[in-house]
């Protein structure tokens, strides 16, 4: 027995040690998945917010997406912390978002373009997606009922918008913010549905025949390459 005392404390002290490296990594990964997880509530905050923050930049909105991409990759079931992320966004763009801001209507389309998941449940959920594209209609009526006559004049020459009167800043990148997002929302639709989409945009604004040149056809469904704002308002 004496003989075997050497080799039987070896083996406690190398039991000790395998225990004591099972234990170190065990809080490593417990330290790292309670990291992940405060990290991803964050930026799952930051887009529930982003629609109730004044002047809250669009930068961080998309900060906060990639970085939920990211995110969602170093969980266990990123399928299901996926889905959080998308059901945050559907709530925020159908019911807590104001189209007629022009900084809450980026959110829309920055979500449609940032997060695969949005676009995949928005053609899998029919009502939910007219329901936005009326709220962009609704808004768009709006904005060309304070400028009709800028929008009634308005014409599309090769790629870029030409226009016979003026509008503020402001006003101009919010229609560029509801068409961007407006066409996003159609590329996901049949076609039959993209053409009444097309009629009632142009309804929208009072100028069918521009909204057939943005939005009738396929070369058209691509982001339109316009001059900057300040020189369109002066042509």
């Amino acid at each position: 027995m004496r003989s075997w005392l050497p080799a039987g404390s070896t083996l406690a002290a190398l039991a000790a040690g395998a225990f004591g490296a099972y234990q170190y990594f065990r809080d490593r990964r417990r330290e790292s998945a309670i990291r992940v997880e405060e990290q991803f509530s964050d930026n799952l905050q930051t887009i529930a917010e982003y629609v109730h923050e004044a002047n809250y930049p669009s930068a961080g909105l998309l900060s906060a997406l990639t970085s939920l991409k990211e995110l969602v990759e170093l969980t266990k079931d990123p399928q299901r912390y996926r889905s959080r992320v998308t059901s945050v966004i559907v709530m925020a763009a159908s019911q807590d978002a104001d189209f007629e801001d022009p900084l809450q209507a980026r959110f829309d389309p920055l979500c449609l373009d940032q997060w695969p998941d949005y676009r995949c449940w928005l053609s899998k959920h029919s009502p939910q997606q007219q329901f936005l594209l009326y709220r962009y209609l609704q808004a768009l009526r709006a904005l060309a009922e304070r400028h009709r006559d800028y929008f009634e004049g308005m014409r599309l020459e090769g790629r870029t918008l030409s226009v016979n009167s003026s509008i503020t800043e402001r006003d101009f990148l919010h229609f560029q913010q509801l068409l961007e997002g407006y066409r996003r929302h159609l590329q996901l639709q049949t076609v039959e549905d993209q053409r009444a989409g097309v009629e009632k945009f142009g309804t929208a604004i009072g100028n069918r025949l521009l909204a057939e040149e943005l939005l009738g056809t396929q070369a058209a469904m691509r982001r339109v390459q316009s001059q900057p704002a300040t020189e369109l308002r002066n042509e």
